[in-house]
């Protein structure tokens, strides 16, 4: 499917199509949008490619891990987007199965950081009414969300910030949604704390390893989260690179994990 800009601005006024696999198994709906304004055109001193370059590389090996079966592929429903002065949805949504990269980053404009996140979870609540027409069951939804910036959308579109917020309040401040916020060099906290106090917070010190780092972490995520039945409690590793406000535990092995509470989804 093409990109396209502002898919999710408000939310469709007929259902749109999905291929979906595997109706009668549990599904993961997930969410990855990279910043790409004109900040993450930035090479750090001693990088040989952009930020953007290596957001680029990221994002095209999500879905790659050895851990993750076939199986969960057909079941996580993978979502890409991209902000700047806008939202593009580049990739809609489809099984993970399906996903295998090949997208572009482009730099452009600022970052509409609040505008992202309203748009992402419009995005889940369309998968969500096609999942109920289709009579399919859904876990606990993912919004991962990288940024490098501040939003500008306070000062160019402060009725997107109403928006947000009030979507925020209904879906994550709930629980209904899990929003991840991870920042880049240069990225606030204080946007996504002003949306929602459930909203999960992560950085990375540089790009060059923070990136891979944050590839890592969303596989591990999604290994987790498909692996994972309704009831139990994910743990998530979380390399070295990546910091969070989470409660980071280590396993006798010495590695970090972060947990989270795998739901069955019962919002309409």
């Amino acid at each position: 499917m093409s990109s396209e800009k502002n898919a999710y601005a408000e939310m469709p006024v007929t259902q749109k199509v999905y291929k979906l696999e595997t109706p009668q198994l549990l599904h993961q709906p997930m969410i990855v949008a990279v910043d790409v304004s004109t900040s993450m055109d930035f090479k750090e001193e001693g990088q040989q490619k952009t930020n953007l370059k290596l957001a680029e590389d990221m994002l095209n090996q999500i879905g790659q891990d050895p851990d993750l079966k076939g199986e969960y592929k057909k079941t996580t429903d993978f979502c890409v987007m991209t902000f700047s002065d806008d939202v593009t949805t580049e990739k809609d949504w489809a099984p993970l199965s399906e996903y295998h990269g090949g997208i572009t980053l482009n730099k452009v404009g600022v970052t509409a950081f609040h505008n992202v996140v309203k748009q992402s979870l419009n995005a889940v609540r369309a998968i969500k009414s096609s999942y109920k027409t289709k009579g399919i069951q859904c876990k606990r939804p993912q919004i991962f969300i990288i940024t490098d910036g501040y939003s500008t959308d306070p000062k160019y579109n402060s009725s997107v910030v109403a928006e947000a917020k009030e979507l925020c309040e209904k879906y994550v401040d709930t629980n209904k949604v899990a929003l991840h916020v991870i920042l880049l060099p240069g990225g606030t906290t204080s946007d996504a704390k002003q949306l929602s106090s459930n909203a999960k917070l992560y950085k990375v010190d540089d790009c060059a390893y923070g990136l891979p780092a944050v590839k890592d972490f969303i596989n591990a995520s999604i290994v987790a989260f498909s692996s994972s039945a309704p009831g139990t409690t994910a743990q998530i590793q979380v390399p070295d690179q990546l910091k969070t406000t989470q409660d980071v535990k280590k396993t006798s092995t010495g590695k970090r994990y972060v947990t989270q509470d795998v739901e069955k989804d019962t919002w309409n």
